[in-house]
């Protein structure tokens, strides 16, 4: 059975939640988007990166998003003023989650992020971790910057931009990590960005060998019809 929903109607209403929904009648509130007031509002409880209060939390999120109308920018910006501790460290060290535009990617990111599972689960997890085949670097940096953060939660930013840096290299294929340790790379950010433009350039590469190589082969299969027709006449 899902969250209980409060029945709407006329009268303005609040509902006060902490941790399961609520209904109740108080002094009206209003919230402004762009110049677009609502008065129904949800009195919406911190998430702190609890794993067992987030369902219930995104789905007041998106409940007060289409109850008012708001877009998917303005429940996003809802949300963000809504997220404390070690939520708010997640979304403000997660590059991914910035380019995303609805709640729903959102929501997967965090339940990917803080569902419960153990400090060996995560160990194992990051030290198996390695660019898989046709994957590209922005995915798999995603995937590293995903587990090193839940994995290493306690460590500043530098030193946790250091710990990726190393597991980074250490997954790259040799014609793109040789390069990048050549120029003596030491930060995380700018050694991602430098093995996606040499991911980029080895797929061109590959994709016009494979092409001239199909060229070749059909001038090949063309003398072989050729002589196959000198042949019979």
């Amino acid at each position: 059975m899902g969250p209980k929903r409060c029945k709407r109607s006329t009268s303005t209403q609040v509902v006060d939640s902490e941790m399961t929904p609520q209904c109740s009648t108080i002094q009206p509130q209003n919230i402004s988007f762009q110049g677009k007031p609502s008065n129904f509002i949800i009195n919406v409880a911190p998430y702190h990166g609890d794993p067992q209060l987030l369902d219930h939390f995104f789905y007041q999120i998106n409940e007060l998003t289409q109850i008012n109308s708001w877009t998917q920018r303005q429940g996003m910006l809802f949300l963000k003023s809504k997220l404390d501790g070690e939520a708010w460290k997640f979304f403000l060290n997660s590059s991914a989650l910035k380019s995303l535009n609805n709640l729903e990617d959102i929501y997967k990111h965090f339940k990917d992020f803080f569902q419960e599972d153990s400090q060996s689960t995560s160990l194992a997890e990051f030290h198996g971790l390695s660019l898989a085949e046709e994957e590209t670097i922005k995915h798999f940096s995603y995937r590293l910057d995903l587990i090193s953060s839940k994995l290493y939660k306690n460590l500043d930013s530098s030193s946790l931009n250091q710990i990726k840096l190393v597991k980074h290299l250490e997954s790259l294929p040799s014609e793109i990590r040789i390069p990048i340790l050549q120029q003596e790379v030491s930060d995380y950010h700018i050694a991602v960005q430098k093995a996606q433009s040499l991911q980029k350039i080895l797929v061109n590469d590959k994709n016009i060998k494979t092409e001239s190589e199909q060229s070749l082969y059909h001038k090949f299969q063309e003398q072989i019809n050729a002589l196959q027709e000198e042949i019979h006449i």
